[in-house]
């Protein structure tokens, strides 16, 4: 693989760049899961729904943790409007 990069690099004009996972700004689906406070089969479809944004490194799927902060985030949004807002706001198809 290190050969395939340097050739793309030099294809490119460019230096090549070796990128390695950081495991402390990515999640796994099981921790992913868990921070979520859902099922790890949750967080797979969303990952292959397009609606948690992952990396796919060595056949692994890993979540950014920014990504993990705005789905937090988004449920933090969505808890306080079930307290504020009324039943007839309420999404049927969340």
């Amino acid at each position: 693989m290190a050969a395939a990069v340097l050739v793309l690099a030099d294809t490119l004009g460019q230096e090549p760049i070796t990128i390695e996972p950081d495991d402390r700004q990515t999640y796994g689906v099981k921790e992913a899961a868990e921070l979520l406070r859902t099922s790890s089969k949750k967080v797979y479809q969303m990952c292959l729904a397009g609606k948690l944004r992952c990396l796919w490194i060595g056949g692994r799927i890993r979540i950014p943790s920014d990504e993990i902060e705005r789905c937090e985030a988004l449920q933090r949004t969505r808890q306080s409007s079930d307290f504020s807002g009324s039943a007839n706001d309420a999404d049927p198809h969340q």
